[in-house]
């Protein structure tokens, strides 16, 4: 419940922008942003921070690279003192060795996609990673032959992916953007529609639109959904 309403427009986040936009390596409280007493009068602080018994924070900017960011919050509440300066010098110190995990945990996630696109092309199932908008980030071999048969239904022009057909081209938008609900990895259920072959109006494909749910784990922005699809030549993942 938390987790999702900390972008909540209504509650005014007064730390998110902060959260956005600062550099990799920055480190700061909410003393940083605001007065002590405006914070404790903020709508955020009254409805986010005190109903979990939460007084203070510290954030850090661990990593950007690319699409990919590493974020720490770590979060006082009782008879804790407030985070100061010298948690941030404390934590500074700590920035190494938090970098080189978020560094590690982007590598590994991207030989687990590598492993999952393998382990799909060996079945012959075509495996493409798009974004929220059919942007295409990552494909197996199996996805690529597939995309330039003429018949198949779908293309990938510019990289982005597209039904021939209209009505099918817009329920493929539904399905991805269902499948990506939001930024925050809450991820919605996608589902699965046919694509027909351009020239004789035939179904060519069965396609299925997953959320990838795991995509943080695997070096991915959170807000993606997978696509794969079958009998021709895909089988439903």
């Amino acid at each position: 419940e938390y987790a999702a309403a900390i972008f909540d427009p209504e509650l005014a986040n007064p730390l998110v922008g902060r959260v956005i936009s600062a550099p990799a390596g920055d480190i700061f409280t909410d003393q940083s942003v605001l007065s002590r007493a405006e914070f404790e009068r903020s709508i955020f602080f009254n409805e986010w921070f005190r109903p979990q018994g939460q007084h203070s924070s510290i954030n850090v900017i661990v990593f950007r690279e690319g699409d990919i960011s590493a974020h720490l919050t770590l979060m006082r509440g009782g008879t804790q003192a407030v985070f100061d300066s010298d948690a941030v010098l404390f934590i500074r110190q700590l920035m190494p060795a938090l970098q080189h995990a978020a560094k590690l945990r982007t590598q590994v996630g991207a030989l687990r996609l590598a492993d999952r696109l393998d382990a799909s092309e060996a079945l012959q199932i075509g495996f493409l990673v798009v974004d929220a908008h059919g942007r295409l980030l990552a494909a197996n071999p199996a996805a690529e032959r597939y995309l330039q048969d003429p018949h198949c239904g779908l293309d990938a022009r510019h990289r982005k992916l597209h039904a021939h057909a209209t009505l099918e081209r817009d329920q493929l938008r539904r399905l991805i953007a269902a499948a990506c609900r939001d930024g925050l990895g809450i991820t919605g259920q996608g589902g699965d529609m046919l694509v027909s072959d351009p020239e004789t109006g035939l179904p060519a494909a069965a396609l299925s639109v997953v959320p990838m749910r795991d995509a943080s784990t695997l070096g991915l922005p959170v807000a993606l959904a997978i696509i794969g699809g079958g009998p021709h030549p895909f089988e439903p993942p």
